[in-house]
């Protein structure tokens, strides 16, 4: 089944969703740096935001999006957007392209950038132990902080977990689902919130 349309993509959305709504951003314009097809984009649309996607191939997106190799300077001004978007992007790029990445998004970002990337210490792994062969820049959630922090040492960070393979144990063994939160989580969601924004 494609990713895109299971519970997993959905709890994600609802995930940057909610960080969202808690710094007060319920409309404005974002970027979706590695937009692909654009879901998220398009959802982010049905949900009221000015959204355009910055991809390498444009051609089956869904959203306005431009033509662009995300790891060169973003043709964009400075604070060109209330909220700058990354969903299982980063990952495809190398740890030292990351940081540089990282700083062009909060470059073209007025408030907040928001990274989500499978988490590299979640304890299931296929037979041959990558997650994906273009998976060059797996993090876990210490190095995606470190990450964020180097990409802007005066900003607010944190990173989040997706508790997005839960919902099929609470229902029915609440047991289960106690454990299964203090195991990793399987996407990370990285924040990073410039000025004093709280």
């Amino acid at each position: 089944m494609n990713r895109t349309f299971s519970k997993e993509f959905f709890l994600e959305v609802t995930a940057i969703h909610n960080v969202l709504r808690k710094y007060g951003i319920l409309r404005g314009r974002i970027l979706d740096v590695g937009c692909g097809v654009g879901f998220l984009g398009h959802i982010l649309k049905a949900l009221g935001y000015e959204v355009l996607g910055l991809d390498i191939d444009c051609s089956k997106a869904l959203i306005e999006c431009i033509e662009h190799d995300a790891r060169r300077p973003f043709p964009f001004p400075d604070s060109s957007f209330e909220v700058v978007v990354s969903q299982h992007f980063i990952e495809h790029i190398s740890y030292g392209e990351q940081v540089n990445v990282m700083k062009e998004m909060l470059r073209v970002s007025r408030r907040i950038v928001i990274v989500l990337t499978p988490n590299k210490s979640f304890y299931w792994k296929p037979p041959d132990g990558t997650y994906h062969p273009e998976h060059v820049g797996m993090l876990d959630c210490r190095e995606l902080l470190k990450l964020l922090k180097r990409a802007c040492s005066s900003c607010k960070a944190e990173v989040l977990a997706v508790q997005n393979f839960a919902y099929v144990s609470s229902k029915y063994f609440r047991w289960l689902d106690i454990i299964i939160r203090f195991l990793p989580k399987p996407t990370l969601i990285g924040v990073v919130v410039k000025g004093d924004e709280e």
